[in-house]
């Protein structure tokens, strides 16, 4: 790292690199010291998904293998620009959705007391959630 300077970073690899090995150690002292840290179910799930993140890394170094991994970071790559439009789309709904909840007279609100948790409904009502019973109340 100290011959490539910033340029270690510009790598995604090389994230997967120091990230779990930061983490590990954090969530492994916190478990046995019985720390009480909030999000530790989040950075523990992240980090599990950094690891086999890690594990399709050395699958690159095979020839059977090598090519769909190479396929598959250029699928994610090319969905940026999608992606960005499909937030941009949830996020309008979203704000359409908080508006109508918050309109209601009653205390109870379908699309979440938030715009946060009004995206996430948003999201579940995209994947097909369709738990709409107080929608047109």
């Amino acid at each position: 790292m100290k011959s490539s300077g910033l340029t270690y970073f510009t790598s995604f690899w090389n994230y997967l690199d120091w990230i779990p090995a930061v983490l590990i150690p954090v969530l492994l002292i916190s478990d046995l010291a019985d720390i009480y840290i909030p999000f530790v179910i989040s950075l523990s799930s992240i980090t599990s998904l950094l690891l086999w993140a890690k594990f399709l890394y050395f699958l690159r170094i095979y020839k059977s293998t090598g090519y769909l991994i190479r396929m598959i970071i250029d699928v994610v790559s090319d969905m940026k620009v999608f992606l960005f439009v499909l937030i941009l789309v949830f996020a309008a709904f979203a704000d359409a959705f908080f508006s109508m909840s918050d309109a209601q007279n009653d205390d109870y609100k379908f699309a979440g007391d938030n715009f946060f948790e009004s995206m996430i409904y948003t999201y579940r009502l995209g994947l097909g959630d369709m738990q709409l019973d107080a929608f047109g109340d």
